[in-house]
């Protein structure tokens, strides 16, 4: 009779050794054992995210898959499976962006939109779920070019804004990815402008929403700057262009000095002075772009 459930996990770290012996000394039956693989998964999809590893990612996804297994046969019905078929399916999504297996995001989807199909429509985890699909659509969209997958992206990231309390601490990240769906169907899809206007609506509330001090506020900063300057590069408004210069700035000045997304910032504002030098003639906006252009190589390890 089968106690454990056993994969030798190479290149181990001391996290994950500790959790391998904790499956291992696991009995089958024992109603612990999804958990701990499930967790086993999740640490290994951590160590991917840094490593590139494809063992770790293939470890992941084999022991959140066993997890699943066991759950469905343990308990019909559990509460936990679905967070734990989203945590298969994010898995799954996240060896797609790197490897691009078309049959991973086909699996991420289907696990994805199950954990949602088995979540009560009250459940305060369902909005996170609707997102985390939405995602999946979206990044298929990004490969296949389907319409379909956008729509579906927008739909299931609608879903979780409509479901998530004015002031919960998840809005303003769900109204950032809706917003992010509905600019890359302005950009890849016939670019109708209601997409790109309520792209940058989404996102104005989602930075208002957002403490000043917080971590994700200059990445959404940066995101509204991006759809001022695709809204400008259609119409043409000044107004725009400043608007994105505006909101990239301040994604800027909110970065802390060593972070690693700083030159990729100020290259982006740097870009954009350049855009509205080109229309205004102006010396400032050519100087600020040099300025910054320059700050971004002079923080860009060599």
């Amino acid at each position: 009779m089968e106690h454990h459930f056993s994969v030798l996990v190479t290149n181990d770290t001391p996290g994950s050794r500790i959790l391998q012996e904790s499956v291992d000394l696991t009995h089958q039956s024992h109603p612990d054992l999804p958990a701990h693989l499930n967790h086993l998964g999740n640490v290994l999809g951590q160590r991917y995210a840094r490593t590139r590893e494809a063992s770790d990612i293939a470890n992941a996804i084999l022991f959140k898959q066993r997890a699943v297994d066991l759950m469905r046969r343990q308990a019909h019905g559990h509460p936990d499976l679905p967070g734990y078929l989203n945590n298969l399916g994010n898995s799954y999504g996240e060896r797609f962006k790197h490897m691009g297996e078309p049959s991973d995001i086909a699996h991420a989807i289907e696990l994805k939109q199950e954990a949602v199909d088995l979540t009560p429509h009250d459940h305060p985890n369902l909005p996170g779920y609707l997102n985390n699909l939405g995602n999946s659509f979206g990044e298929r969209f990004e490969k296949t070019e389907e319409t379909s997958d956008i729509a579906n992206a927008i739909l299931f990231k609608q879903k979780a804004v409509d479901l998530t309390p004015r002031g919960h601490v998840d809005l303003p990240g769900y109204l950032n990815n809706l917003g992010n769906s509905l600019e890359k169907r302005f950009e890849q899809v016939g670019g109708e402008l209601p997409d790109i206007d309520k792209a940058i609506s989404l996102k104005e509330q989602a930075a208002a929403l957002t403490p000043h001090d917080h971590v994700h506020l200059p990445g959404y900063l940066s995101n509204l700057g991006n759809s001022f300057a695709r809204r400008f590069e259609r119409t043409g408004l000044l107004s725009d262009i400043t608007d994105a210069i505006s909101s990239k700035q301040r994604a800027v000045d909110l970065m802390p000095h060593r972070h690693g997304d700083l030159p990729r910032y100020l290259n982006d504002l740097g870009n954009l002075f350049g855009q509205r030098f080109e229309w205004t003639g102006s010396l400032t906006d050519i100087t600020d772009a040099i300025s910054a252009q320059q700050k971004s190589l002079d923080l860009t390890p060599q």
